[in-house]
C-alpha cells in the first residue's frame, strides 16, 4: 500500500463512500475513475485539472493517471460533502424519494423535502517523500491494458512503431444484428498488441444491419483489432498495382468485381487472371470478363471454357442415373444443365445426346427412384410397427387378450394429444361378441407416450393388428375390432 499522485480533469459525482473523477487522457483505460473517499489524502485544484494524493496497492491500474508534480498555483480542496435525502423528524437516511415528496421508511413520516450533508473527505497528513510522482504510462513499452477507451491511441502508436503510416482510426462493432468493420479478403500479417491480435490485410469497410443488405466501400490495406464487441480499424494505404498483382487470382477477381474502379490500375493483370480462372473452371472468370467489358462473343467463349467440363460431367452422371436409378445417387448437376442450356446443348450434340430427351428421361428415372425409396420407407415403418406391437403383447398382463392403443385428448388452453396402451379383455356378452373387447381406464396401462402414435386407435391381438372403434362410458372403454391393418 503506497501513496500516488494522480491527475484528472474534473471532480464528478460525490457519493457516501466513493467519488468520481473524470479524465480525457486518450491512453487511459477509462474516462471515469471512482476513488474511495477514505483513501484520498489530499485534493488540489489547478488551472489544468485536479490533482489527488491517493492510497492504493493497485499501482498498475492507476499508472495511466499519474502526475509528476502539483502546480504551484494549485489550491487545496478543504472537503467533499455528500448530499443525501434525510428525514427531518428522526434523522434517518432510509428515505424514499418520489417526484414531489419524500417518505421515511423508518418512522413513516411523509410529505417533506429535505437533504442532509456529510463530509466524506477532508485532507490527511502525509509525507511528500512517500508519494510516487511521475509521468503517466502512455507508451507501449510498459505493456498497457487495452480497452475500448484507449484502443485508438495505442493502435496508432503500435502501427507507427511497425512502420505503417496511420490516418484516421475508426471505431465499429460486430454484433448479431449487424456490423461495421473492416472485412478482409486476405490476411497478410497478424501481430500482437499487448494480449490482443491485430489483423493486417486486404479489406474493405462493410456496414450491415439486420434488415439491410451489407454495403462495402473504400478497399485498401487495413489493420483491425477487436476489443470485446467493439472493433477499431484503420486504412493504411490504397491498393496499388503491386498489391493487386501479388493476390491470388480468386481474391483478385473478388475485389475487382466489387470495386471495378481498380481496373484502371491493373487491366492487363485482370485479363491474365481471366485466363487463369478459366483454366481452373472458376465462374469468377465470367464475372471478371464482364467487368472488363469483353464482347458477348468473347464472354461466351470464357463461359464455355469454365463450364464445359462441368457440363460434360453432368451429362455423363445423368446418363448413368437413367441407366440404373435405383443404385445411382441423385444428379445434382441437372440444374446446372438447365442453367447453362446453350453450352449443354452444344456438348450434348457433340456426344450424340438429345438434351430434351435426356432431361425427360431423367425426370422419369427420378420418379422411379422416389417410388422405390417410398416403398422402402413404408416397409421400414411397417417393420417398426410390427416390432412395437410384438413388444406390447409381450408386456401385457397374462389375463389380457390383447392391447388397445387409446388416443387421449387433453382439453384446455392448449389442447394436447397423448397415447395410452391399455390391456383389453374379450367381451363374453352382446351381439357380435367375437369382435368386441373392453378395458377400464383405471387399469394399469401397458405403457404410454407419444412414441405409440403409429399404433393409435388400433387393437393388437396375437393374430395381428386391427383398426378399432372405441366408445367411452363412465367405467369402460368398449373396443370394436374392425378390418385388419395392412402392414407391408
Amino acid at each position: 500500500m503506497g501513496l500516488v499522485l494522480l491527475k484528472f480533469d474534473n471532480i464528478g459525482e460525490v457519493r457516501e463512500k466513493r467519488t468520481m473523477f473524470t479524465s480525457s487522457y486518450p491512453w487511459a483505460p477509462r474516462s471515469d475513475v471512482w476513488l474511495e473517499n477514505k483513501r484520498i489524502y489530499a485534493v488540489y485544484k489547478a488551472g489544468d485539472g485536479v490533482y489527488v494524493v491517493y492510497e492504493t496497492e493497485k499501482y498498475d491500474y492507476y499508472k495511466y493517471y499519474l502526475a509528476p508534480k502539483v502546480p504551484e498555483d494549485a489550491e487545496l480542496v478543504p472537503e467533499f460533502k455528500y448530499r443525501f435525502p434525510q428525514c427531518p423528524k428522526c434523522g434517518s437516511k432510509n428515505v424514499y424519494v418520489d417526484t414531489d415528496e419524500m417518505f421515511c421508511n423508518d418512522c413513516e413520516f411523509s410529505d417533506f423535502w429535505n437533504y442532509g450533508e456529510e463530509v466524506v473527505y477532508s485532507p490527511k497528513e502525509f509525507d511528500w517523500s512517500e508519494v510516487t510522482k511521475r509521468e503517466p504510462v502512455k507508451s507501449l513499452d510498459e505493456k498497457p491494458v487495452i480497452t475500448a477507451h484507449n484502443a485508438k491511441y495505442f493502435l496508432k502508436q503500435f502501427l507507427e512503431k511497425n512502420g505503417y503510416k496511420v490516418g484516421e482510426i475508426k471505431s465499429g462493432h460486430i454484433l448479431s444484428a449487424g456490423h461495421y468493420c473492416a472485412v478482409f479478403y486476405v490476411e497478410l500479417q497478424r501481430l500482437m498488441l499487448s494480449d490482443l491480435e491485430v489483423e493486417i490485410g486486404v479489406a474493405a469497410e462493410e456496414w450491415s444491419s439486420w434488415d439491410e443488405i451489407p454495403s462495402k466501400s473504400n478497399p485498401g490495406i487495413y489493420a483491425q483489432v477487436r476489443v470485446d464487441k467493439e472493433v477499431f480499424f484503420a486504412k493504411l494505404k490504397d491498393l496499388e498495382r503491386e498489391d493487386l498483382e501479388k493476390l491470388d487470382a480468386r481474391v483478385f477477381a473478388s475485389i475487382v468485381i466489387e470495386f471495378p474502379e481498380l481496373l484502371d490500375k491493373c487491366r492487363d493483370i485482370a485479363e491474365k487472371r481471366v485466363e487463369e480462372l478459366a483454366e481452373k473452371e472458376s465462374p469468377l472468370a465470367v464475372k471478371l470478363a464482364k467487368k472488363l467489358g469483353y464482347s458477348e462473343e468473347k464472354i461466351q467463349e470464357v463461359k464455355e471454357r469454365v463450364y464445359r467440363k462441368k457440363v460434360e460431367r453432368a451429362i455423363d452422371e445423368t446418363l448413368a442415373f437413367i441407366k440404373d436409378p435405383i443404385k445411382s445417387d441423385y444428379v445434382y448437376g441437372i440444374s446446372f444443365l438447365k442453367d447453362h442450356e446453350d453450352i449443354a446443348r452444344k456438348v450434348a450434340e457433340e456426344k450424340g445426346v438429345n438434351l430434351d430427351k435426356l432431361l425427360e428421361d431423367y425426370d422419369k428415372a427420378r420418379e422411379k427412384k422416389w417410388k422405390y425409396e417410398e416403398e422402402l420407407r413404408k416397409k421400414e415403418e411397417a417393420r417398426k410397427i410390427k416390432k412395437m406391437a410384438k413388444n406390447l403383447l409381450k408386456r401385457k398382463p397374462s389375463w389380457a387378450d390383447g392391447v388397445y392403443v387409446h388416443t387421449e385428448v387433453y382439453r384446455g388452453e392448449d389442447a394436447d394429444v397423448f397415447f395410452i396402451a391399455y390391456p383389453v379383455k374379450k367381451s363374453k356378452y352382446g351381439r357380435n361378441k367375437e369382435n368386441r373387447y373392453y378395458c377400464k381406464p383405471k387399469w394399469r396401462p401397458v405403457t404410454k407416450g407419444y412414441s405409440l402414435e403409429p399404433l393409435a386407435d388400433t387393437l393388437i391381438l396375437p393374430e395381428g393388428v386391427f383398426e378399432a372403434e372405441a366408445t367411452e362410458s363412465e367405467k369402460y372403454i368398449l373396443v370394436k375390432k374392425k378390418r385388419q391393418k395392412v402392414l407391408a
